[in-house]
């Protein structure tokens, strides 16, 4: 039992060294006649093997000595003590079940530092906007933000550190240093804890884009090739249509330091058409979509990667041959679904104008053969655009 009882005793030093620090954890307010006092908590890990706890702690005074602060025999693994700051001294004695002293322990130190409860009163700057320049400095100003003082910035689960922090000699004012790279929109909070746990939370501080939202319209040329397919290579003569207009229009809803993120609905529209000996056949082709859109920024956001990714209707319309005598077949007009994958690459040489280039690859169900097959479009594009 000696055995298991030492090694109690070394967890119990380790927990009351721990819990001598002010914390949310470890204390409660009382309120007395003499008004309202903290009541520390000292636990330890409980053991079977012990009936109950002798505890003693005395403070160091004038000359060395030492006073008795408290007394207490308890059967829990806890005593609640009111210990004001400085150099104390503990001991126990734990006695076994027939109510006799097993073991007494040596005088062990414990300091009591005081807590002194920060307090924020304004960050500077309280708004960041990301278009701009950033060198991650932020200048807090309050009440008892000491050199001990620990600050964080949150903003949900995420989390903070600055790399650098600079006190005054009051304790009223601090600078923190963060890595610029790190901050990212959001309404973040600055969050102070000194080394009892005491914390104070300052909310205000937002660090978003000027334009939270974007609007892109844009157009040019582009033509569409349809690959490996029999209809058109026996029909048109031709897989390649160089007669095409792309329109797209791009809503950005959503920005992050990292990217963008909207919806764009895509167009591109070209003109088939094959003049043979004893007939002429033309057609219109459109391919439209609806696609999800992230844009990632490089180049302080002067160049964007654009993936996006959706679905929509590949159309024919106004197909219909031509044969002497002005003899026309009645003009056929196909639906189909379709879905799509594209990517481009947007450059803006000033701060609304862009120039896009880019390809999309298309899958349409071809309902010119039987059983119904898979027709593929590939669809590069160059377009010119401005955002609103």
């Amino acid at each position: 039992m000696e055995t298991k009882i030492r090694r109690l005793l070394f967890i119990i030093s380790i927990f009351l060294i721990t819990c001598s620090l002010w914390s949310q954890e470890n204390y409660y307010i009382q309120d007395t006649e003499d008004g309202a006092v903290f009541v520390q908590t000292l636990r330890w890990e409980p053991n079977p093997d012990v009936f109950k706890y002798d505890f003693t702690i005395e403070k160091e005074g004038r000359r060395g000595k030492y006073e008795l602060v408290d007394h207490q025999e308890t059967t829990e693994n806890f005593v609640n003590v009111t210990l004001s700051a400085g150099h104390y001294r503990y001991k126990l004695i734990l006695y076994n079940f027939l109510g006799l002293p097993e073991l007494e322990t040596d005088w062990y130190p414990l300091d009591v530092i005081k807590a002194y409860q920060p307090k924020i009163s304004s960050i500077s700057p309280s708004t960041i906007y990301l278009e701009e320049e950033q060198d991650g400095i932020f200048v807090v100003e309050g009440y008892e933000l000491r050199p001990d003082t620990t600050f964080v910035l949150k903003n949900g689960a995420k989390e903070l550190t600055p790399i650098k922090v600079e006190n005054d000699s009051r304790n009223r004012r601090v600078k923190l240093y963060f890595n610029p790279d790190d901050l990212d929109s959001g309404n973040w909070s600055v969050v102070a804890t000194n080394v009892g746990g005491l914390k104070f939370n300052y909310t205000p501080l937002k660090i978003q884009f000027k334009k939270a939202q974007d609007f892109d319209i844009s157009g040019g040329y582009s033509f569409i090739w349809i690959p490996g397919d029999n209809t058109f290579e026996e029909y048109f003569h031709t897989q390649i249509s160089a007669l095409g207009l792309s329109l797209r229009a791009t809503y950005i809803f959503l920005k992050t330091k990292k990217a963008y993120y909207g919806i764009s609905l895509n167009l591109a529209n070209c003109y088939y058409a094959n003049t043979l000996p004893k007939y002429d056949l033309s057609t219109f082709f459109t391919i439209a979509n609806i696609d999800f859109n992230v844009q990632f920024p490089f180049m302080d956001k002067k160049l964007f990667i654009d993936v996006r990714g959706g679905a929509g209707l590949t159309a024919f319309y106004d197909m219909h041959f031509e044969f002497a005598h002005n003899i026309s077949s009645p003009p056929l007009y196909v639906l189909a679904p379709s879905v799509s994958l594209g990517s481009s690459v947007i450059f803006y040489p000033t701060k609304r104008l862009f120039i896009s280039f880019g390809f999309d690859a298309a899958v349409s169900l071809n309902v010119f053969s039987e059983p119904r097959m898979f027709m593929y479009s590939i669809i590069p594009s160059l377009e010119i655009g401005y955002q609103f």
